[in-house]
């Protein structure tokens, strides 16, 4: 949502030319265009919409998918790290726009330009979540398609935590590989000579190489490991669960609560299907515009950016774009109120427990000013 910046945090500052990219506010004392208009109304009223019911449906998630997670079936477990990851997405994606405008503070760039320490870290732990997210949505898809694969050992398969475990680790490891270059690529900069207000952003440490990495190198990985890759992991996975749909899943005969049941694994595997459908949809647009972006900075697609108008389109159409894949991260939950029939009960059974602890708590208060009163 946040329109001054493109994948990474931080602004882009060309050392050679002593060019400054300015970072668009909508505090700016001049005339908005239509275009900037609706990209400032974008920015005032569907972000922080988008921000708390995000948050409250990604909580809500993440509960149930505990509880799910320790009586029926793994794939739960990566769901419930995914609503721990999009909720810091949502802050970070969305709070800064909120701050900004509720606060009259950028809250990202005191974060980023604190020291040269907390900058790299920063924008290293915000690219690295976008693609965590992506990633574990794809390996949720997959463990759906590996029981349909091997529907006689779905007991087997889905009630096993630890390859949840080893899983995870091994694609925060990779993620971690992929975004490490942050720590020599991004530091403190000065905006203008002789000045002492320094700002974080991709520096020109390592001469031109650097700069074929920062226009060429790093935007193709970016989109390759943020969207091609768990991409292509999750739409493989969609097509060979549609067309395994009628397959039976065998489960072991008993009453014991903790056995996944075939439905379980059908509704689970609904779910997992429109989740990753929406997905690559939904961040579609997201992805074009970093193609579009990549091709303006290489100079394959000439803009002319001295264009006011022109700027203001591409400032609407990144805010649309960014705004679909925000629009998937806050409401992944209807997808599993509507397509997921026992996320529904748990969910009102996690409701009524929170509000029976409420009352417990008021009645708890109201004894003991009671029994403050009469001594």
């Amino acid at each position: 949502m946040d329109t001054s910046y493109g994948r990474d945090a931080a602004g882009d500052y060309n050392n050679d030319n002593s060019s400054y990219t300015y970072n668009y506010n909508y505090d700016d004392y001049y005339e908005l265009s239509s275009e900037e208009e609706a990209a400032d109304a974008i920015s005032r009223y569907v972000a922080p919409f988008l921000l708390f019911t995000g948050l409250a449906g990604n909580v809500l998630s993440l509960l149930v998918h505990v509880r799910l997670g320790r009586a029926h079936m793994s794939t739960c477990y990566y769901l419930a790290v995914l609503s721990v990851v999009d909720s810091l997405l949502l802050v970070h994606r969305l709070g800064s726009d909120w701050a900004r405008h509720a606060f009259k503070t950028d809250l990202q760039a005191a974060v980023q330009n604190r020291s040269e320490l907390t900058c790299q870290l920063f924008n290293l732990a915000t690219s690295f979540l976008l693609h965590f997210s992506h990633w574990l949505l794809a390996v949720a898809v997959l463990d759906v398609a590996l029981a349909r694969a091997r529907p006689k050992r779905v007991d087997k398969i889905c009630r096993r935590p630890e390859r949840v475990k080893n899983v995870t680790l091994t694609v925060v490891l990779f993620l971690v590989l992929v975004n490490a270059h942050f720590f020599w690529t991004y530091g403190l900069m000065s905006a203008v000579q002789y000045s002492d207000e320094l700002f974080c952003t991709f520096t020109s440490k390592g001469g031109s190489y650097a700069d074929v990495f920062r226009h060429r190198i790093w935007p193709v990985m970016d989109l390759v490991v943020a969207s091609a890759l768990p991409d292509a992991f999750i739409m493989a996975s969609v097509v060979y669960i549609w067309r395994r749909r009628r397959d039976d899943v065998t489960t072991t005969s008993s009453r014991d609560v903790n056995i996944t049941s075939a439905r379980d694994v059908h509704h689970v595997a609904r779910t997992c299907v429109a989740l990753g459908v929406a997905a690559v949809l939904l961040t579609l647009p997201e992805n074009a515009y970093s193609v579009f972006e990549f091709l303006c900075e290489n100079h394959v697609y000439k803009v002319d950016n001295t264009d006011l108008t022109a700027l203001a389109r591409r400032i609407l159409g990144q805010t649309v774009c960014f705004t679909c894949h925000d629009i998937f991260i806050a409401g992944k939950v209807l997808f599993y109120i509507a397509c997921w029939p026992r996320f529904r009960s748990c969910a009102v059974e996690v409701i009524k427990c929170t509000n029976e602890k409420r009352q417990r708590n008021r009645s708890d208060r109201k004894c003991t000013s009671n029994q403050a009163s009469r001594r």
